[in-house]
């Protein structure tokens, strides 16, 4: 009988948990040294490479951040991506060395996008997320 009581109060918080978590559209990118950035509508959180994780084996991003930002600096942020998803000039369909790479992500939908390394949409992106962690 407990342990019924117990696996009922685990789905009950499981399912608690699940509904309350954000479902607003959010992007990941990956800049081309394969450090992530998360951001969201309130969040910019930078996730670097670390050494064992890198194809060199000694390249670091540094070290990791988060730090909230403004509606403008998301606008700003968002307004980019969606220019380089409507520029399939740049995009590429495998991700390479030095290449940058988009997910958008709503819910269980996640789409991907691939820049092409040096191409001056992957430029602007990581310029702007780069300015906004390190202020």
């Amino acid at each position: 009988m407990i342990h019924r009581t117990l696996y009922f109060a685990f789905l009950f918080l499981t399912l608690q948990l699940f509904s309350c978590m954000n479902t607003s559209p959010y992007f990941e990118y990956a800049d081309g040294n394969g450090n992530l950035y998360i951001i969201t509508d309130s969040t910019l959180r930078y996730a670097p490479v670390k050494p064992e994780e890198s194809s060199s084996g000694f390249y670091s991003g540094g070290v990791g951040k988060s730090k909230p930002i403004t509606s403008p600096q998301f606008a700003a942020i968002q307004r980019l991506i969606m220019q380089a998803i409507d520029k399939p000039s740049d995009h590429i369909s495998e991700r390479v060395k030095m290449s940058g790479a988009i997910s958008v992500i709503e819910g269980n939908d996640r789409k991907e996008y691939i820049l092409s390394p040096r191409s001056a949409m992957q430029i602007d992106i990581e310029t702007t997320l780069k300015e906004i962690i390190s202020e």
